[in-house]
């Protein structure tokens, strides 16, 4: 019987060692899968406007446009300044006089919506033809209808359409400059877009809306003369204030 067991245990002691180097040479084998950023597509547009950034060289009818639309967001902050002073209901006790401007006042509210108006049609706006075709339309709308209110009979129809679409153009402007430049350095166009709303009715306004929507206007146009002129083609969150 141990004769038998030995015989048994020689037997396999023998198969396993005829199995084992086979057995070494299964090895497990690993795939390495590389991971692959996914491709990222970038549109003409940004591909134009990261260049134009990184090259600064901008063609003579761009240079021309950027610098309209900054000079236009000047004047009307200086026009709706003026405005803001004729506003009686806001000097209302402070024993100043606007009579002698009368007259001043009155042709600044015919001024403003040509002079916002050409601004908005001028403003830089994303690379897309509806959206360039539909603010160029607006843009010309609104100074169109400036310039109707000294030209019609029906004046007060007209000039309180215009002022609407005059405070329509500083909300689009607003809202594009945090479009472009991000909340957090266009924080005056939040004041213009939060006092828009109570200066639609030109006869019965919040007091202090108009001056304040004046002052954000007058910060943000003050703002344009530390902003290089290739920051207006491309969304950069004011990336030279960062620097």
């Amino acid at each position: 019987m141990s004769r038998r067991i030995g015989c048994l245990l020689l037997i396999l002691l023998h198969a396993v060692n005829a199995f084992t180097p086979a057995l070494s040479k299964c090895k497990p084998t690993c795939r390495v899968i590389a991971h692959t950023k996914p491709c990222e597509v970038k549109t003409d547009d940004d591909a134009d406007s990261i260049q134009t950034i990184e090259s600064g060289n901008l063609t003579p009818i761009r240079q021309v446009q950027i610098f309209a639309y900054r000079s236009g967001l000047a004047s009307s902050a200086v026009l709706l300044s003026i405005k803001a002073i004729g506003d009686t209901s806001f000097l209302e006790g402070t024993g100043v006089s606007v009579d002698g401007l009368s007259t001043v006042i009155e042709q600044t509210g015919h001024i403003l919506p040509i002079v916002t108006g050409t601004s908005l049609a001028l403003c830089p706006v994303p690379n897309q033809k509806m959206v360039q075709l539909g603010i160029l339309i607006l843009g010309a709308l609104i100074a169109i209808s400036g310039i109707l209110t000294n030209f019609t009979l029906e004046q007060s129809m007209i000039s309180e359409a215009a002022w609407v679409l005059t405070i329509l153009s500083l909300v689009i402007i607003s809202l594009r400059e945090i479009y472009y430049f991000g909340f957090d350095y266009k924080q005056e166009c939040g004041i213009i877009l939060c006092m828009a709303p109570f200066m639609l009715d030109s006869s019965n306004q919040l007091p202090i809306a108009m001056p304040l929507c004046a002052l954000g206007l007058s910060i943000l146009s003050f703002g344009k003369i530390f902003e290089p002129i290739n920051e207006d083609l491309v969304r950069s969150d004011s990336e030279f204030l960062a620097k």
